[in-house]
């Protein structure tokens, strides 16, 4: 399993007994121009791996689809420094908020994929967000989110760009 240390070359529990040069280990933020990562299922990485590592000017695509153990703050910083996601998939990811769903629409304006199934702690607010800030959304998956109002999803119809809705509720567009 992929781990923090995995990404970001430091082994937190071997540098405690041992004089660790950050210098000579690898690091995920090494790879210029990656454009794709998919670290679904990595449920050892953690907000530590986000804030020391993701500085992607170019990935357009990132599956974190069930980590457990990142916040509000780590997707901040995954969106802040990777401008130019087009696709994020946080499938039942249980620690996604509304304040997650805010960040990310806001700081990527060309988000055309967004997965969130069985992300259970989004609600209403989140699809808010969505529709205030995507404006060339085009797949929005939401099966799962059991606090999201039809009331809710059928805003959702305001975001034109919107083709692919997989929706708590059978087609409310």
């Amino acid at each position: 399993q992929i781990s923090d240390a995995g990404i970001t070359g430091v082994n937190l529990e071997e540098k405690a007994f041992a004089i660790w040069d950050i210098e000579l280990s690898f690091s995920i933020a090494d790879l210029i121009g990656l454009r794709s990562l998919k670290l679904s299922g990595c449920y050892k990485i953690t907000d530590y791996s986000f804030e020391r590592c993701f500085n992607f000017k170019e990935l357009k695509e990132i599956s974190l689809a069930r980590l457990l153990q990142i916040s509000d703050h780590g997707i901040e910083r995954l969106a802040l420094g990777c401008p130019s996601l087009e696709v994020v998939d946080f499938s039942e990811c249980r620690t996604i908020t509304d304040r997650c769903i805010e960040t990310i629409t806001k700081c990527e304006p060309r988000l055309t994929t967004l997965k969130l199934q069985n992300c259970t702690q989004i609600t209403d607010k989140a699809i808010r967000h969505i529709v205030e800030n995507c404006r060339v959304l085009r797949v929005l998956n939401i099966r799962g989110c059991i606090n999201i109002s039809s009331y809710a999803e059928k805003k959702l119809s305001a975001v034109k760009s919107l083709r692919y809705l997989h929706g708590t509720t059978p087609e409310v567009i």
